[in-house]
């Protein structure tokens, strides 16, 4: 049985009967990489019209043809977003990948005093989430916000995210507090560090807020793209009915 690829599709309208161009990367990778034909099916998606069971009509103008809605949009009740320190390259792309498969809304990527890395290249960071929710089944693909500075991120939290609480991985702390414990309201922002971790001033700088709070996971250090996995983790565990992926 061959495999049924998904697809994103952009400013495009997904409906019964309609002729759908795809790009060429996309007709190439079906078809030379998934050795598909006329006829076989794939599943087109986008975050406003849903995803829709489609087959290949036309492999030279790269058309395909949409039959029935299999997924509406989705309605997310609650969500998460995280906050993260630009890190190497080859991690990163982990950390976005990972992230989006566990249901992630947004990403803030973050540069703190111990961020090796002052930017990041959006385009590949935009084709790795898509990629992610292709595999992963969902509908929305995260938003990717502007790389920002810890100091303007926190100057304009409260405008941005009004009451959520922001949580962030404290290596500092003596003891383990409970991921779970602060994740009593509807949506939660991680906050996550670089490599080396926050500066003491940064930390001092977090905790003014009253809408910060510091969790230690665990006894381990943790690398970043695994503490924004063990937040998101956390939670989903939290309200796992909410979740439509």
């Amino acid at each position: 049985m061959k495999h049924i690829p998904r697809l994103h599709i952009e400013g495009t309208i997904l409906q019964q009967n309609a002729a759908i161009t795809i790009s060429r990367q996309q007709m190439h990778h079906i078809t030379r990489v998934l050795h598909l034909s006329v006829g076989d099916g794939v599943k087109l998606f986008h975050e406003n019209y849903g995803e829709w069971d489609c087959s290949i009509s036309n492999i030279e103008t790269c058309n395909v043809k949409c039959h029935r809605q299999i997924k509406s949009t989705e309605n997310e009740s609650r969500f998460a977003i995280i906050a993260a320190a630009i890190i190497h390259p080859t991690r990163m792309s982990i950390l976005l990948e990972k992230i989006t498969e566990l249901g992630v809304f947004a990403i803030v990527p973050i540069i703190t005093k111990y961020t090796q890395y002052n930017s990041l290249n959006i385009r590949k960071a935009m084709q790795i989430l898509v990629g992610a929710c292709e595999q992963c089944g969902r509908i929305k693909i995260p938003q990717l916000h502007e790389v920002v500075t810890i100091e303007k991120f926190l100057q304009t939290y409260e405008a941005e995210y009004g009451k959520s609480p922001l949580i962030f991985g404290d290596e500092s702390l003596t003891c383990s507090v409970k991921m779970c414990d602060p994740l009593d309201q509807r949506n939660s922002v991680f906050l996550i560090g670089p490599e080396g971790g926050f500066s003491f001033q940064e930390r001092q700088m977090i905790l003014n807020h009253d809408f910060a709070s510091s969790v230690k996971i665990g006894s381990n250090i943790l690398r970043s793209e695994t503490a924004a996995m063990a937040f998101m983790s956390a939670w989903l565990c939290t309200a796992p009915e909410t979740s439509s992926r």
